[in-house]
């Protein structure tokens, strides 16, 4: 090996060991920076900040589910909890539960996306709703950040007047052509009923125990629930069976013939006797009701979160309205007896 080649070796291990000097010291830099930023986030304790603002969609369809948005920027060390709420406007329901999602990771902070599911089940303009999303940064301290709803207006189903036209054809059709049918119906319902007071006569006689209506609602409820999670019941018919229920258990026990009245008809009734339902109760009832007539006329579909919700509220309907022993005793007349 003559000296030219010597020299160029050598020449090629110095130009490698400096390469490999500054990659090194590049990567310690870059760690440096990394723990230099992370500590001065902490140490500066900046806040988590609103990013973009909350997304609203320009129209939104009578039944149409849609995601509300918004995009946080959050330091190095800070976590979202899974514990946001979203209190939503008053047409429109929480269709599924809000959650978090990264959509970009940047020097010094992280940009996180909360998504808020609602369905809208009212037309016309909304209003009220509101967002809190809340945080936790690296000292423990929680952080809460609310952001209002806008007025989102929720556009009516268009249905064609040809449509209409048929539609109204078939129904006098039917009503003509069904008279013998109503009529079989209604002595088949006389007799049931001559049946059903039979038997609570004889119960009364034997002394058995006469289930009062919230236990039944309550039950029936948990059934109705404990078939679908079993995948016996599919989820629409059961969201019409769930609103059946509370229909049934309101007519026995506020004597309100609720199964033949419209959904307008049977608030009208409620309206006329204030003392029956507080307003939120009525708030409550009069949004489900009308959930259910869209899934049970309108065929929108609906999910199991959706369902076990109405399911939940309309119980706690139920146990709310469960009268006190005074009232029980003076519907019975036992309480003079036993005195």
């Amino acid at each position: 090996m003559n000296k030219n080649q010597k020299d160029k070796k050598r020449i090629l291990f110095r130009i490698l060991l400096v390469a490999g000097i500054c990659l090194l010291l590049g990567v310690l830099l870059t760690f440096a920076l990394a723990l230099w930023t992370y500590h001065k986030a902490g140490a500066l304790k900046e806040k988590v900040l609103v990013e973009k603002a909350l997304a609203v969609p320009e129209k939104v369809t009578l039944g149409e589910k849609f995601s509300l948005k918004v995009l946080y920027r959050l330091p190095w060390g800070t976590n979202e909890l899974e514990n946001a709420f979203l209190a939503p406007p008053e047409n429109m329901l929480v269709s599924s539960p809000p959650y978090f999602r990264t959509e970009k990771r940047c020097w010094g902070y992280d940009l996180v996306e909360g998504v808020y599911p609602l369905l809208a089940f009212a037309d016309g303009k909304s209003k009220g709703g509101s967002i809190v999303a809340r945080f936790r940064n690296r000292d423990g301290k929680e952080i809460v950040l609310e952001e209002k709803v806008p007025e989102m207006t929720v556009l009516p189903l268009k249905v064609a007047s040809s449509d209409l036209l048929t539609e109204g054809k078939i129904v006098a059709e039917k009503t003509v052509s069904a008279i013998p049918y109503l009529a079989a119906g209604a002595i088949l319902l006389l007799l049931l009923a001559g049946l059903l007071c039979f038997f609570l006569r004889k119960r009364k006689e034997t002394g058995e125990r006469t289930i009062p209506p919230w236990e039944h609602a309550v039950n029936a409820i948990a059934s109705l629930l404990g078939k679908v999670r079993k995948g016996d019941a599919r989820i629409e018919p059961s969201v019409a069976e769930l609103s059946d229920i509370v229909r049934a258990y309101m007519e026995q026990r506020f004597s309100i013939r609720a199964e033949h009245l419209t959904s307008d008809e049977f608030f009208l009734a409620l309206n006329a006797r204030k003392d029956l339902l507080t307003s939120g109760q009525q708030e409550f009832l009069r949004g489900f009701t009308r959930s259910a007539d869209l899934v049970k006329f309108a065929k929108f579909s609906a999910d199991l979160a959706l369902l076990e919700d109405a399911a939940r509220q309309a119980e706690n309907l139920v146990r709310e309205t469960i009268p006190v022993p005074e009232e029980t005793e003076k519907k019975t007349g036992k309480g003079k007896a036993e005195k």
